[in-house]
């Protein structure tokens, strides 16, 4: 997608716009697309993605499967740092995930990733124009609808300016 940056400065102001880019990340995102995760909220400094108690999500004892929060964190976390840089000259890859599970979640859960937009601007940017690697650790917390916190993860983010990306020819 060429201006997924620019779509997602532009859904979060426009609930048509957001429920359109859902549709799209189904699409684009296969993986994903059984778990009817949601995009409900981005701005500049946090993603909220809901994860729907439905059966496709839930482990054997009826409660959303650890899979699946894991997921949604990685991609809640994901979403943000694109929407900050885009992918026209930075390429992002996971380099490790972790989840610590805390509560056992039975109904619908966000998980919500929050970056400063400061930090981008004065720490990682500067940084990528520097070195052209980065490596960003986003911790992303996960609760029920009730509140309570059901799961944090780390997420070890590279990324490369595409001038540092090497591929097999």
């Amino acid at each position: 997608m060429k201006d997924l940056k620019g779509i997602l400065v532009r859904a979060g102001s426009n609930p048509r716009l957001l429920k359109m880019l859902n549709l799209l990340m189904r699409k684009m995102i296969p993986f994903n697309r059984p778990h009817r995760f949601s995009l409900e909220e981005i701005t500049s400094e946090r993603v909220v993605v809901r994860i729907p108690y439905r059966k496709s999500n839930l482990n054997h004892l009826k409660g959303i499967h650890a899979c699946a929060l894991t997921t949604a964190s990685e991609y809640s976390s994901g979403l943000l740092i694109l929407r900050h840089l885009g992918t026209a000259d930075y390429r992002l890859i996971m380099k490790s995930l972790t989840s610590t599970y805390h509560y056992q979640g039975k109904e619908a859960i966000n998980a919500i990733f929050e970056l400063s937009e400061a930090d981008v601007n004065s720490e990682l940017i500067p940084k990528l124009e520097k070195e052209g690697v980065v490596d960003l650790t986003a911790e992303i917390k996960a609760f029920d609808l009730s509140g309570n916190h059901v799961c944090t993860t780390v997420c070890l983010w590279q990324i490369k300016t595409w001038d540092k990306v090497k591929t097999k020819v």
